[in-house]
């Protein structure tokens, strides 16, 4: 097993090298993941960046996430939530839900219950469920509700 994904990663950067962003993104998932190389969390940073920078949506929404961790790069809020939106803005439905948490709760953006609530709507919509309540929209909404009720 370890042969074949050391020649996956192999085929992968061969591709990634020449801009192939789907390829960068799973060099950068590979890197991060330790998985065929050795962990290496700022080239994984690196390969998300690159995909990012060409609009790969996933590559968008794990590089919001390095920056919320402070994994290959330092914590910086307002880079995760730029990131983190771009994704969410191309119906990324991890990076919407991440996103609406932000708003909810005021964390890198300005406290505010309305795009959470656009963002529930987005992800009902896209999930196919009809019942707002309906697991795992369920956990969302019920996220949301208990933000509005404090706030």
């Amino acid at each position: 097993m370890g042969a074949a994904i050391n020649l996956n990663f192999h085929r992968y950067k061969r591709a990634a090298e020449t801009g192939h962003a789907e390829s960068q993104f799973y060099i950068a998932a590979m890197y991060h993941a330790g998985e065929g190389v050795d962990m290496d969390y700022g080239e994984a940073v690196k390969w998300y960046r690159n995909a990012a920078d060409q609009g790969h949506m996933e590559a968008q929404y794990y590089l919001g996430l390095r920056y919320l961790a402070g994994e290959g790069v330092d914590k910086d809020l307002d880079e995760a939530v730029k990131w983190i939106r771009k994704a969410a803005e191309q119906g990324h439905a991890e990076a919407q839900f991440c996103l609406g948490l932000k708003y909810a709760h005021g964390e890198g953006v300005p406290h505010n219950l309305e795009p959470p609530r656009h963002l529930l709507t987005a992800l009902i919509n896209s999930s196919g469920y009809l019942d707002p309540f309906a697991a795992p929209i369920g956990a969302i909404s019920s996220i949301l509700l208990k933000s509005a009720s404090v706030n």
